[in-house]
């Protein structure tokens, strides 16, 4: 195979263990997490409501795929999302130390999806 950079500015993406590529799709009528195979099958991993507003798509060692949700500001959520398309919250804002008491929230005006990089450790560290 020669290597290839993919790049894609609207719709996150990953290359999964599986070696299919996952992203998501955030259009407002078909918020959706994509995966495509080698031979360009596209199906469904996820869809739902809570994919409307996703920055960014990690993969982990078990095939497993994080998603945060960057709805608002305060209100960011990641998302896992299991191979057999079994979605849960992962972290909330609560469990990650966002909210009015946090010292070190985002400074007024910070842009809902403030949140873009996401990366998970041989570990399964998020």
């Amino acid at each position: 195979m020669k290597p290839a950079l993919i790049l894609c500015s609207d719709f996150p993406l990953t290359l999964n263990r599986d070696g299919n590529i996952y992203y998501a799709d955030s259009r407002p009528d078909t918020p959706r997490i994509v995966r495509r195979t080698p031979d360009g099958t596209e199906t469904f991993l996820a869809t739902g409501e809570m994919f409307h507003n996703i920055s960014g798509i990690a993969s982990s060692q078990d095939g497993s795929l994080y998603v945060p949700d960057v709805s608002h500001s305060d209100a960011n959520f990641i998302r896992k999302i299991t191979t057999d398309g079994i979605v849960s919250t992962f972290a909330t804002p609560e469990m990650i130390g966002i909210g009015k008491e946090r010292d070190t929230a985002p400074s007024p005006g910070t842009a809902s999806d403030y949140c873009r990089g996401l990366v998970v450790d041989s570990k399964g560290v998020v």
